[in-house]
């Protein structure tokens, strides 16, 4: 009979959701080779298509991308703009499938990876891209989250966010459906453009617009203020 480590050793890696930080199975956490085949899934799963013509508008700066999902946008934001600079964060335990794309990408001299807990502190940047990562926690957490960002950010950082935005009014839409189902699943949430701008101004940032693009997804910008 196979053990439970046997087994995990075996299983294949989820399939990828671009975006989306998976709380890995457990055993899986400390398993390499589970850890770089998810990666490497999630980062080869195409992203957020609209992420770097987007990003490429915004004044020039580093970029800190914090899911493996939205890695693929970060390459193609790099690879058409070589002045650009960009962090990728994550846990621990992917660094080393980390290094290795970069290295098959070319941009191992362009992308520093630094490992931690994005509720406890990030790295200093110009720029922040966090694509459905909101969506996974509830009010509290967020703000942690979005507080550790703030301690690192420079004045007038930008923060880029990629989330559903719940319409008012009673008229269906994807996103309450979501909401039911991440409620359920993560105890997290949807949220409306105006619960969006409380949320942000209560770690410092100010909500400037809110562009609708050809996804489902609109993009979400703020600005860090220090207020």
């Amino acid at each position: 009979m196979q053990s439970p480590a046997d087994r995990s050793r075996r299983r294949p890696p989820p399939r990828p959701h671009p975006g989306r930080p998976l709380r890995l199975a457990a055993g899986a956490a400390g398993n390499p080779l589970y850890l770089t085949e998810l990666f490497a899934a999630l980062a080869r799963s195409g992203g957020i298509a609209v992420a770097p013509s987007h990003i490429a508008q915004l004044a020039a700066g580093s970029v800190l991308d914090s899911v493996p999902g939205v890695f693929a946008d970060l390459s193609s934001l790099l690879a058409r703009d070589p002045a650009r600079r960009g962090i990728l964060f994550d846990r621990p335990q992917v660094v080393p499938a980390a290094s290795r794309l970069l290295a098959e990408r070319g941009l191992a001299d362009r992308v520093s990876i630094v490992a931690g807990d994005f509720f406890e502190a990030v790295p200093p940047a110009d720029i922040y891209v966090m694509s459905k990562i909101l969506h996974d926690w509830d009010d509290k957490s967020c703000r942690r989250l979005l507080t550790s960002i703030a301690t690192a950010a420079r004045p007038g950082a930008r923060l880029v966010v990629l989330e559903h935005v719940v319409p008012e009014g009673d008229q269906p839409h994807m996103s309450k459906m979501l909401d039911l189902t991440m409620l359920v699943m993560t105890g997290g949430k949807e949220r409306t453009a105006a619960e969006f701008e409380e949320l942000f101004a209560s770690a410092g940032f100010r909500l400037d617009q809110i562009v609708q693009t050809p996804t489902p997804l609109p993009v979400l910008e703020a600005t860090f203020t220090e207020t």
